[in-house]
């Protein structure tokens, strides 16, 4: 999945799915959505909760991340349909992760999720059905760089990325969880 949100003027996701590592050529589509929790645009600066860079796909939902800039240390998950439309996100749950998150991730399987922030990793796993949150935990933490990518590779493994600020970073890290 490709897919950028937009949050200058609206929320909007654009995206494509690629199915399996065929590269197909289709048409973006676009996903209007308002947060059921937010009242002001722009948002107090002490509620920032509504900045996204973290999503993934699974079975026929987009599951959002918030970054949270404000003042609270808490993620909170939300869930849209896959398809184009207008929609408002289903608010699902939240857990405190003291950090931004800027990536995020489901295991081929569907078992475990991750969610990847500046300083480590969280690792949900044994939950039910799509409550991420509501099974085991477990944080690796890893050096404070400018961490903006995670993906799953097996079950075990994941590849994650940092970006290059001030001569550090800009690597391709291969974990074994």
């Amino acid at each position: 999945m490709i897919a950028e949100i937009c949050q200058e003027f609206s929320n909007q996701i654009h995206w494509e799915i690629l199915p399996g590592h065929l590269i197909l050529l289709i048409e973006p589509g676009i996903i209007h959505f308002s947060y059921p929790d937010q009242f002001l645009f722009p948002p107090e600066a002490s509620d920032l909760n509504y900045d996204c860079e973290a999503m993934f796909h699974f079975k026929d939902s987009l599951y959002l991340f918030s970054k949270n800039r404000g003042l609270s240390t808490y993620c909170k998950m939300y869930r849209l349909p896959d398809k184009p439309g207008f929609y408002t996100a289903s608010l699902l749950d939240s857990f405190d992760t003291h950090f931004w998150i800027t990536a995020a991730d489901i295991s081929p399987s569907g078992k475990s999720v991750i969610l990847m922030s500046n300083g480590g990793l969280w690792l949900f796993t044994n939950y039910s059905g799509t409550s991420f949150f509501r099974g085991n935990s477990r944080q690796l933490t890893f050096e404070n760089t400018q961490k903006e990518a995670v993906v799953f590779v097996s079950e075990t493994e994941v590849y994650m990325t940092d970006e290059i600020n001030f001569s550090v970073g800009g690597n391709l890290y291969d974990i074994d969880l």
